[in-house]
C-alpha cells in the first residue's frame, strides 16, 4: 500500500534586520537556489555570527542541512530559531518533516500539532499530522484528520487516497472498496489505486478482480518494480506457479521500493520463491 507525500525547502526572505544581515541573507539564498549549498551555508553563517538573535538566519542554515541530508544537524539549526521565535510555522513546519525524514514521528507529530494550535489554516496541516499518525498506527486519529483535511480541500487526491488506506487498516473495507470506486472515476489514470485495490481485493480473496486490478495498473505505469510483485504474489495464491518469478524478474529489472511492512513480507516471499 503506498502512500504519497512530498517536502519542499523553503528558504526565508527576512526584513527588520540590518543591511549587512539582509544582504547575507539574500546572497545565501541566491546560492541555495543556485545550486551552491556550501557558499550559501557561509553567507548564513555569517548572518547569525553578526546577530546571535536572527531567527531566519539559523532557520536558513536548517534549510541547507536538510537539502544536504544532514538530518540532525537540521534539526539543530531550526531549534535555535524556533526558540527564537516560536510562534514561526514555516520553521516548526521544516523541523517536522525533518523528524520524519530520520522516522522520530512523535516528535513530528507534537510539530504539526503545534502548527494547528498557532495557525489551524496551515496548508495540507491535517494531512500531514495524519501522515504522522499512520507512521505511528494510530489509524483512528488519522482518519479524523485525513476527513478533516478533505473537508478543507475537496478533490485532494492525496487526502482521500491516503483515507482509504487507513479505512482499510482499520477493517472498513466496504467503506474502502466504496471509496475506491469513486476516485476510480474522478482519476482513472492513477495507477496507485488500483494496485492498492488490487492489494484490498486479495485481503479479501478476490482473486480474480486483484488481478484486474493489477493489469490495469501496469498498464497506466509498468515502471513500478512493486506491481509486478502483486501480480507475482496473486498468481502464486491461485496456483498459477509458472508466472510468478516471470514478474520476480521484471520486478527485479526496475526495482521494488516501498516502505509497507506487508508488501515488503510479499516481496521477501516471491523472492525467496525464485531464488532457490
Amino acid at each position: 500500500m503506498k502512500y504519497l507525500l512530498t517536502f519542499t525547502v523553503l528558504f526565508l526572505t527576512v526584513f527588520g534586520y540590518s543591511q549587512t544581515e539582509i544582504d547575507l541573507n539574500n546572497k545565501g539564498i541566491k546560492q541555495a537556489k543556485a545550486g551552491r549549498l556550501d557558499l550559501a551555508l557561509e553567507y548564513f553563517k555569517q548572518a547569525v555570527e553578526i546577530n546571535p538573535n536572527y531567527s531566519d538566519g539559523f532557520a536558513n542554515i536548517g534549510n541547507v542541512y536538510r537539502a544536504q541530508k544532514q538530518y540532525d544537524k537540521a534539526i539543530i539549526e531550526f531549534s535555535k530559531s524556533i526558540n527564537l521565535k516560536n510562534t514561526i510555522t514555516s520553521v516548526i513546519y521544516a523541523r517536522a518533516n525533518t523528524y520524519m525524514r530520520i522516522e522520530k514521528y512523535v516528535l513530528a507529530l507534537d510539530d504539526y500539532s503545534k502548527i494547528i494550535e498557532i495557525n489551524p489554516s496551515f496548508k495540507n496541516i491535517y494531512f500531514d499530522r495524519a501522515y504522522a499518525l499512520i507512521k505511528l498506527e494510530n489509524y483512528e486519529k488519522a482518519k479524523l484528520d485525513l476527513e478533516y483535511q478533505i473537508k478543507k480541500t475537496p478533490n485532494d487526491l492525496k487526502s482521500e487516497g491516503n483515507l482509504i488506506n487507513v479505512k482499510t487498516k482499520l477493517g472498513l473495507h466496504d467503506e474502502a472498496l466504496k471509496d475506491y470506486e469513486n476516485l476510480i472515476f474522478k482519476y482513472p489514470s492513477q495507477y496507485l489505486l488500483y494496485l492498492n485495490r488490487s492489494e484490498l481485493y486479495v485481503k479479501l480473496k478476490k482473486y480474480d478482480l486483484a488481478i484486474n486490478d493489477i493489469n490495469e495498473a501496469i498498464n497506466i505505469n509498468p515502471t513500478d518494480g512493486l506491481v509486478y510483485i502483486i501480480r507475482a504474489e496473486i498468481n502464486n495464491l491461485t496456483g498459477n506457479q509458472d508466472l510468478i518469478c516471470k514478474d520476480y524478474l521484471k520486478a527485479e529489472k526496475i526495482g521494488v521500493h516501498t516502505e509497507d511492512i506487508d508488501e515488503m513480507a510479499v516481496y521477501k516471499k516471491i523472492k525467496s520463491i525464485c531464488t532457490k
